[in-house]
């Protein structure tokens, strides 16, 4: 899958990703990285979270494919103000 996209500097960029060596090639750095490790719709099916093996997560808008939220590491659990777990880091299992 290849993602080209034009940035807010009017600079063009090019992403290839390759879902069976989970490999990516970013051309605004020329370097390769380990790539996408997942990618999920919200529950309300507006954005699309892509997470990589280098343990950062990307949101994208459902209607362009824009990225709405750079790059960002996160914590395994998210705990709001009231101590609510707002979200909980589990392994999930593909195979079910």
């Amino acid at each position: 899958m290849a993602l080209v996209e034009r940035r807010n500097d009017r600079t063009d960029h090019l992403s290839i990703f390759d879902y069976i060596t989970h490999c990516i090639y970013k051309s605004e750095n020329d370097r390769l990285s380990l790539g996408v490790r997942c990618a999920r719709w919200s529950p309300t099916e507006q954005v699309i979270v892509v997470g990589d093996y280098e343990e950062c997560i990307t949101i994208f808008s459902y209607l362009t494919y824009k990225k709405i939220q750079t790059p960002f590491e996160h914590p395994q659990e998210l705990v709001s103000e009231t101590d609510n777990t707002i979200l909980k880091e589990e392994e999930y299992n593909s195979d079910n």
